[in-house]
């Protein structure tokens, strides 16, 4: 198992750099521990989400933050958009994946920065052009096998 992850890991890498594109990218994660920049943490969070299929990224996230230019909708980090930019590379000590992301929505852009570690932990920092960063942490899976 561990060894398909790394594999499954390793392949992705591959594709993304020799399609110049994120079109592999498939991950589910159920996230559970947010850290704010001003506040204290959160943790043992139920319900919050994120995932990548394709191109595309899914989320559904808390935020506790300074706003600095407000949305006018109510959807707060509650959406589905294509990636812009994408990058895939090996951890340092080869023991999981980072991932850089930018995406926009509406009049906001967002960089994330994933980890996804070989233990199926996931570290993610979010900073938006309108408001603070926010760090989150969880645990990732891959898809399911559909046969």
């Amino acid at each position: 198992n561990s060894n398909m992850k790394r594999i499954w890991l390793i392949a992705l890498t591959l594709m993304c750099t020799l399609a110049g594109y994120a079109q592999s990218v498939e991950f589910t994660a159920d996230i559970t521990d947010m850290m704010p920049t001003a506040y204290p943490p959160k943790f043992s969070l139920t319900g919050f989400s994120f995932a990548m299929r394709n191109d595309s990224v899914f989320l559904h996230l808390p935020y506790m933050g300074q706003v600095y230019n407000p949305t006018y909708d109510n959807e707060g980090l509650n959406f589905d958009e294509a990636c812009q930019d994408i990058s895939i590379k090996p951890t340092k000590k080869k023991n999981g994946r980072k991932i850089d992301l930018k995406l926009k929505h509406g009049f906001v852009n967002y960089r994330f920065q994933i980890t996804m570690w070989d233990n199926n932990r996931l570290d993610i920092s979010m900073q938006p052009s309108n408001a603070q960063s926010c760090s989150y942490g969880g645990t990732w899976e891959l898809p399911e096998k559909k046969e």
